[in-house]
């Protein structure tokens, strides 16, 4: 598996649609492509007012609770938040600061650069995770990213 780049983002302003999913017995990786499914199938994309870069999906992992569930957040960067929500919309900010990119090909393998990132890169890496939520950006169009990558996973560091 390859070295991700570290880098230094800003703040990501998003809205974006919200579902619920839990940790355990792995639940999360049947319940997230389904969720993308439904965002897609359903444009409800085209409902986010005041898209930035429409071509890129963003998914957040977000508001875990003691349960081990958690929110899956689909939906889409945004220039400014409506002050009048869509209805099933909510807005959500990506704290900027120092995140780890990784490339991935295909997003099913996404599930499998995951468990290589917590598995083996991060506990034999000198960086420690922070506070703040995982996320990734799926190129949509198959156009936007180069050759070969569809997702970007961002894990955020001290």
């Amino acid at each position: 598996m390859q070295k991700p780049e570290i880098l230094l983002l800003d703040d990501i302003q998003l809205v974006g649609r919200e579902y619920r999913t839990t940790l355990d017995n792995d639940q999360y990786f049947q319940d997230i492509p389904r969720f993308y499914n439904d965002f897609g199938a359903n444009e409800h994309y085209l409902h986010i007012p005041n898209r930035a870069k429409p071509d890129l999906a963003y998914g957040v992992a977000c508001h875990f609770a003691d349960d081990e569930s958690f929110s899956f957040l689909i939906g889409e960067e945004v220039s400014s938040v409506d002050p009048e929500p869509v209805e099933g919309l909510v807005p959500f900010v990506v704290p900027g600061g120092k995140y780890a990119m990784f490339k991935v090909g295909p997003l099913d393998e996404a599930q499998d650069v995951r468990r290589y990132i917590y598995g083996t890169w991060l506990p034999h890496s000198h960086y420690e995770r922070r506070e703040g939520p995982d996320f990734e950006v799926t190129d949509v169009c198959h156009n936007y990213f180069s050759s070969g990558v569809h997702v970007i996973i961002y894990i955020p560091l001290q």
